[in-house]
């Protein structure tokens, strides 16, 4: 190993990445947090069709032990119909 890349090799090995994670977390996250609490963006993200894709991904995946909702898929249909006209719509606005 090279002279010059022993003491990144010992910081990366001891867990300075773990401590900066860290560090940003504590610091950097509850700031952004509060801002998007203030613009809306918060409330937007929240309202995103992650159970349904949860519910759709594990009974895919173990259809044995896990039912597979009709209530999941309808949901994650309806927001790929929308998601594709909202964009389409915005980019031919664009155009």
């Amino acid at each position: 190993m090279w002279p010059s890349a022993m003491p990144a090799y010992y910081l990366i090995a001891r867990g300075a990445p773990a401590v900066s994670m860290v560090s940003v977390g504590l610091v950097a996250l509850p700031r952004m947090i509060g801002e998007q609490k203030t613009e809306g963006s918060l409330a937007c993200m929240r309202s995103l069709p992650v159970q349904a894709m949860g519910e759709v991904t594990r009974g895919t995946i173990t259809p044995n032990h896990f039912p597979l909702p009709p209530g999941a898929f309808l949901t994650l249909a309806v927001w790929c119909v929308l998601g594709f006209v909202v964009t389409y719509a915005a980019m031919a606005r664009r155009a």
